[in-house]
């Protein structure tokens, strides 16, 4: 038996006799009273016995309660006894923040509607009411960044992070796949970009490497792998990054009739947190540090009196910034053939590379970051060596 069980056992047996001692001087009155009185009937006796088995029977069950449940001895036994379940706890925090979440935007859609329309002027001096709208995002998750770079495919992943841009690669594929016939839009983006745009870096950057002159002379064929195409394309996130439920509510009043069309569109958005600008924003308010224009904003400045139209495009009558400061990149990555003119020397190329957002319109933006070039060895034709490109 164990310790536990002794101590309830003598906490029974102390509360047995503390009710013992409560009822022995009441017994003892009703003895007393017994000799007093005259004697018992028959029927007065049954009722006495039948009294006296019901006591015994409620000891009984008292005892064998107190054994079956267990008497809470301390403080820590009794807050375990009471304390919610996992689940119960879970459920009570999801149920209190999908009412708050629902209450929230309530709230955002009334105040919304209650908000004054903007008035503008045509050109021809006409009034008008201005589109009004707004956007209300539902943080539910949370990418830490810490243990692994979360990977998002191209170009749906761009819907998550740059609407503008992502509508805009839309359209190019739709252009693209109308020149070419190509009923996979994708696919067929993804081998123009690979034949047209990273075939042109990657022979701009060999052709003016000693090494390869070396090894393979000029002019160069760079050709892909039909049997192992290997190219790729993926976007990261650079910062930690929230992800949630987005509502974008737009209004506007029909010029015929005084009648709004509200429209709600929900879709999921990732948020990447921008660790660095906070800090520098939190030095300037400080005034540890002096404010300063961001390096996209000044390029704007700077092409808006020259060049403007090649960091700007239209699409569905709305001027799409393109060069904008973005939080993720866009990798990509994948091998080609290398040949001298004569196809006598051959070599396999590994590149990396990224989008350069500041030149989406030249070249699509591809930047090669990186190229290892792998060739037979000379002497021995089965072992391999790795030159070091870029």
């Amino acid at each position: 038996m164990s310790s536990i069980s002794t101590r309830r056992l003598s906490i029974i047996g102390s509360r047995l006799e503390q009710q013992t001692r409560l009822l022995t001087p009441y017994i003892a009155t009703q003895r007393r009273s017994a000799y007093n009185q005259p004697p018992q009937t028959p029927q007065q006796q049954q009722q006495e016995f039948e009294k006296q088995q019901y006591d015994q029977l409620m000891k009984e069950q008292f005892i064998r309660s107190t054994f079956q449940n267990g008497i809470p001895t301390t403080t820590a036994e009794s807050m375990e006894r009471n304390r919610m379940p996992f689940r119960t706890m879970a459920m009570l925090f999801l149920v209190s923040s999908s009412l708050s979440m629902v209450a929230y935007v309530v709230i955002q859609y009334i105040k919304f509607q209650d908000e004054e329309e903007e008035i503008g002027v045509h050109g021809n001096g006409q009034i008008h009411k201005i589109k009004r709208s707004r956007r209300i995002f539902l943080p539910l998750w949370i990418n830490t960044q810490f243990f692994y770079t979360k990977k998002y495919g191209y170009p749906k992943g761009l819907s998550y992070f740059d609407q503008d841009y992502y509508n805009y690669i839309l359209v190019e594929m739709d252009q693209l796949k109308n020149k070419t016939g190509n009923e996979d839009e994708v696919k067929n983006y993804f081998r123009i970009l690979e034949e047209d745009n990273v075939k042109y870096t990657v022979l701009q950057k060999l052709s003016s490497n000693s090494k390869v002159k070396q090894i393979f002379g000029l002019p160069l064929s760079v050709d892909t792998i039909p049997e192992s195409p290997d190219f790729k394309i993926w976007i990261e996130t650079e910062f930690p990054s929230i992800s949630g439920i987005q509502i974008d509510i737009t209004s506007a009043r029909n010029d015929g009739t005084n009648s709004r069309n509200t429209d709600i569109d929900v879709s999921w958005k990732i948020k990447p947190i921008n660790t660095r600008s906070i800090a520098n924003n939190a030095l300037i308010q400080l005034g540890l540090k002096l404010d300063r224009l961001e390096s996209s904003n000044a390029q704007i400045k700077t092409h808006e009196k020259s060049s403007g139209k090649v960091h700007e495009m239209k699409l569905e009558n709305e001027n799409l910034t393109l060069n904008k400061t973005r939080d993720y990149m866009i990798h990509f990555s994948g091998k080609l053939m290398i040949k001298d003119k004569h196809h006598l020397k051959s070599g396999i190329l590994q590149y990396k590379g990224v989008i350069d957002f500041d030149h989406l319109m030249i070249n699509r933006g591809v930047k090669i970051c990186c190229m290892d070039l792998i060739t037979d060895k000379e002497d021995n034709p089965k072992e391999k060596i790795t030159y070091r490109i870029l």
